[in-house]
């Protein structure tokens, strides 16, 4: 299940690239979010942002998946500069560039695992025949064959979060964002997501995991880590030293 459009990752930029990157929110006592962020995530990266609450890392979330804009600062996803995109740009760019994967799965209780996996299509514009095979194909892809036409009252959480994880990944998108996707399964059922995600990487997607867990950084390829609004380990040394 990789993207119809990818190519070698010698012919392709990044899929995310920022730099200087900076949020402040402000207000009688203005708050630095973020300051001065490098990052760098390579096409196919496995890569875990990790930190303590407060530490900035829902803020980088946001500013990666679209959701709000950086003070100052460049970022470049997929190649394509976002710093003067206007708002619908910016939601046409999230609907076909990145899929979320979330703690709470944020199901629609009353539909099926296919009808919630549609829904990711729904601003794509995609006819509603070729979105229903797209979904039944990424929910076989996920190991729900069986379970397409389950709601999610019917299913455990691990399914329940395979269910999200197929809707992130019928966009077809650039970057796949999980915040904190373990945080509501036990131990074993986490450790399955956490299966699926490695087989996903092997088939060429490039995924984000936003995680307090040690546990499930030590399962990516590389570690980000931000305190107090810096990232460390943004750029690789292997670039950052050529």
């Amino acid at each position: 299940m990789t993207r119809e459009h990818i190519g070698t990752t010698e012919d392709r930029p990044p899929v995310v690239e920022m730099s200087g990157l900076a949020k402040t929110y402000e207000g009688a006592r203005p708050i630095d979010a973020l300051v001065g962020c490098d990052l760098r995530i390579e096409r196919g990266e496995y890569l875990a942002i990790m930190g303590p609450s407060g530490s900035g890392k829902s803020t980088l979330l946001n500013i990666l998946g679209l959701l709000d804009v950086p003070t100052t600062g460049e970022y470049l996803l997929d190649g394509a500069p976002t710093a003067a995109l206007s708002e619908p740009q910016r939601c046409d760019l999230r609907a076909h560039e990145i899929g979320f994967v979330f703690q709470s799965f944020h199901l629609v209780g009353y539909r099926s695992a296919v009808e919630n996996v549609e829904t990711g299509l729904l601003y794509q514009r995609v006819r509603r025949n070729e979105r229903r095979q797209r979904a039944i194909d990424v929910l076989e892809h996920v190991g729900l064959a069986e379970r397409m036409w389950a709601t999610p009252g019917e299913m455990s959480g691990g399914e329940r979060q395979r269910v999200a994880v197929a809707r992130a990944l019928v966009r077809r998108p650039a970057l796949v964002l999980c915040d904190e996707p373990t945080g509501n399964l036990d131990t074993h059922t986490g450790g399955q997501v956490l299966d699926l995600l490695d087989e996903l990487i092997a088939d060429g997607l490039t995924i984000v995991v936003i995680t307090h867990d040690p546990t499930v950084a030590a399962r990516t390829s590389r570690l980000v880590e931000i305190s107090d609004g810096h990232v460390t380990g943004g750029i690789p040394e292997s670039i950052g030293t050529s």
